[in-house]
């Protein structure tokens, strides 16, 4: 095996020399040199590309913070930057990203939603401050039918309020879509 590998080394150096063509030598005085402006040059660009400018995070965050502070109830939410940056298909799987919801999947999406670990069917879900009706036969949505895109917001009430429609027991989920002003 030694002598085979020996062999093969040895024919790859032959095939290399082989392949060198002789020719004019070339005059390596003739090669240009970079200037001290050259390299001064090439570091500002440099510099240039390095810059990272963030604009617009604080005051996602910003807005996403005071939402919770100022409600009278438990609340979570996402507002239409956090939802655009995250990769989810459906708002079924951008919801599942907030803290108390759970998911029951269908086909590998997030399909029915539990808020507190109540159940799909005792949460109450509207669209635009419309309840959100269903095929079967009880209150559980199919959230994978609302594409991430359609939404501009998301409220998730962990806790009642007097002003809140009848029937999320565990929790309601507000879907807000996007305004034609607002585009």
């Amino acid at each position: 095996m030694l002598l085979a590998s020996a062999a093969m080394a040895a024919m790859a150096q032959h095939i290399a020399a082989a392949q060198t063509v002789s020719g004019p030598a070339r005059d390596q005085s003739a090669a240009p040199t970079p200037t001290d402006t050259d390299v001064s040059d090439i570091a500002r660009d440099q510099e240039a590309e390095t810059t990272i400018v963030v604009t617009g995070a604080r005051a996602t965050q910003r807005s996403s913070i005071e939402l919770k502070r100022d409600a009278s109830v438990v609340v979570d939410g996402l507002v239409s930057d956090e939802i655009g940056a995250s990769p989810d298909n459906s708002v079924g799987d951008t919801l599942e990203r907030i803290t108390g919801v759970t998911a029951d999947r269908f086909k590998g999406n997030a399909n029915e939603l539990s808020v507190r670990g109540l159940g799909p069917t005792l949460s109450f879900s509207t669209f635009n401050g419309r309840e959100v009706s269903t095929a079967g036969p009880d209150r559980s949505v199919a959230f994978q039918q609302f594409p991430s895109e359609l939404v501009n917001g998301v409220l998730v009430y962990k806790t009642q309020q007097a002003d809140f429609l009848e029937g999320g027991v565990g929790g309601v989920i507000e879907l807000r879509s996007l305004e034609a002003t607002g585009l």
